[in-house]
């Protein structure tokens, strides 16, 4: 017959207490991949459209407070002319086509009701309110989204009655016309 005598057996425990932080709130903003061409006018209503880049919304923040991008552009005016230059009027410039939304892997999944919800698909950017054109409300948009934009997602509108080109500063020449297009990214939805 066999005896067997049991060892005690021995225990220990160990542990960990990391701290975590909260990262940025970043936005890495679309930028002109296609610009606008140059055009004749005809005397009609003409349309030229642009590109924008692809885009992104880091949220590192570990809040879940949610945030919102808004977009705004200066109204188109004349390009190297200090003194009275040519304006187009408010509303010339707007988004067009349908952007995309995907949540890259870890992040808390893309949501219908609650974000991050793409708005304003067509508003106009050069106006004195800036337009909000993606949001997340609280508890939702944490980690990392990429925004895709559709081939000629800008289009600027110029209406004969309105567009003009300065023959006195650009004689024999186009009349070159500039906007600022910013983007930002603000905490809460």
């Amino acid at each position: 017959m066999a005896t067997f005598a049991l060892a005690p057996f021995a225990m220990a425990a160990t542990t960990s207490s990391p701290t975590i932080k909260g990262g940025p709130l970043i936005l890495l903003p679309p930028t002109i991949q296609t610009d606008f061409p140059a055009i004749t006018l005809n005397g009609q209503l003409q349309t030229l459209n642009a590109t924008l880049s692809n885009w992104s919304i880091i949220d590192a923040t570990g809040t879940g407070n949610g945030w919102h991008v808004t977009a705004q552009a200066t109204p188109f005016t004349e390009a190297g002319v200090s003194n009275n230059p040519l304006t187009l009027p408010t509303g010339s410039l707007t988004l067009s086509g349908t952007r995309n939304v995907s949540a890259v892997y870890g992040s808390t999944p893309v949501d219908a009701t609650n974000g991050p919800i793409l708005l304003n698909q067509t508003a106009a950017l050069d106006s004195t309110i800036p337009v909000t054109i993606i949001s997340a409300k609280k508890g939702y948009g944490m980690g990392w989204y990429n925004v895709s934009e559709p081939t000629n997602g800008l289009t600027l509108t110029l209406a004969p009655a309105s567009t003009k080109v300065d023959t006195t500063n650009h004689v024999n020449d186009s009349t070159p016309y500039s906007s600022t297009l910013t983007f930002s990214v603000i905490t809460g939805p």
